[in-house]
């Protein structure tokens, strides 16, 4: 279960996501345990933050959620290549997209989120050009 929030958490909002992990049984102590963790709270919109902005957000929304965070570290790849940078696969993190940002900007906290995500190396970050059509 992926939880993502952005901006401030309303009561409405918090009803509901406790609503949602009440009946999926969400338990913080049992979450990063083996085989692997089954609820991670993303928080997005983050792009421009520092990473002492991003902590800060992270753990506001985890105190207001009252949901556990945890880190463990790993190292991701960059298109099949293992990079030297260490990871935390968490159970809250930040992570910001602008759209206009190139993709070097993007690129850590789009490996940041697929290693959280899918638990395993993610795939290479690909540039698609812009389109004339609407629709894409």
């Amino acid at each position: 279960m992926i939880i993502v929030t952005s901006g401030r958490i309303e009561a409405q909002h918090k009803e509901s996501i406790e609503q949602v992990l009440q009946w999926l049984k969400y338990d913080p102590q049992e979450q990063g345990k083996v085989p692997r963790r089954s609820f991670l709270f993303v928080r997005g919109k983050m792009d421009g933050r520092d990473e002492v902005k991003r902590a800060a957000a992270v753990s506001k929304m985890c105190d207001r959620l009252g949901v556990s965070n945890f880190h463990a570290w790993g190292q991701y790849s960059l298109n099949g290549v293992k990079c030297g940078q260490r990871i935390s696969a968490e159970g809250a993190l930040a992570v910001g997209f602008n759209p206009k940002a190139p993709a070097a900007e993007v690129a850590h906290d789009f490996h940041k989120l697929m290693y959280n995500v899918f638990d395993f190396e993610s795939p290479p970050l690909k540039v698609v050009p812009r389109s004339m059509c609407y629709i894409m």
